[in-house]
């Protein structure tokens, strides 16, 4: 809270300024009491730690997170509304039991079909990708998820006015550097939901048409010719 010395003064100074009198000065003279700062748990602020190893199925281009893929709650305090879109855009996804990186209004971690029932599915939905919604609404973001257990994906549009993905020049939206947006025309919204075929998360190579032998390319146990049967 500013200090009583310092309000006087300022409203002696204002009183200087305008020509009115001390007591109407400091009146006008607030009383300044700070938001207290939200704490941002140190998780929020780095990878975690099991994010650092390279899984077993990566795909080749694999890296670990980025500055750039933690989220919003990794900017500093004055990042610009560039910033802030492309980080929107760019967050790496993560699993149900944590939370999403995202700026908030999402499905991520709530229950696959919220009914319930006996034969419910029992996964949670992830939030796997956000982004630019294509248009002159620089406010509306598509979203991107799906079950964590049977696969299923739900896609919708959520606006965030606190963070828009571009800005209008000459009447035309034009989105900031690095904020990617869904071409729905060519088919490709750059979501990437991983193949249920074979298990591979997003992000990650789909082996379905892998062969079944790495050494002689054999497509099933069957006809692989490395082993060969020992007989007596």
């Amino acid at each position: 809270m500013t200090s009583d010395k310092a309000r006087k003064r300022q409203a002696r100074a204002l009183a200087a300024a305008e020509g009115i009198s001390y007591t109407a000065a400091l009146r006008r003279v607030a009383v300044t009491v700070p938001a207290p700062a939200a704490a941002i748990e140190p998780h929020f602020l780095a990878p975690y730690p099991d994010e650092l190893i390279r899984p077993d199925d990566a795909a080749p281009g694999w890296k670990p997170p980025t500055v750039d893929e933690l989220g919003w709650r990794a900017l500093p305090a004055d990042a610009t509304p560039a910033q802030r879109a492309r980080t929107e855009s760019l967050w790496r996804p993560l699993t149900a039991q944590r939370p999403c990186r995202c700026a908030g209004r999402c499905l991520h971690g709530s229950p696959c079909e919220p009914d319930g029932g006996p034969e419910a599915c029992p996964g949670r939905m992830v939030h796997f990708d956000r982004l630019a919604a294509p248009g002159q609404n620089t406010s509306m973001w598509a979203d991107f998820h799906a079950c964590d257990d049977c696969g299923d994906d739900v896609e919708g549009f959520v606006e965030l006015p606190e963070v828009p993905w571009g800005r209008p020049v000459s009447g035309v939206a034009v989105q900031y550097e690095g904020v990617r947006i869904v071409d729905f025309d060519d088919g490709d919204d750059g979501y990437d939901g991983g193949c249920g075929d074979c298990g591979a998360g997003p992000g990650y190579r789909c082996t379905c048409d892998d062969p079944w032998c790495g050494e002689c390319g054999a497509d099933s146990h069957y006809s692989c010719s490395c082993y060969e049967p020992e007989y007596a």
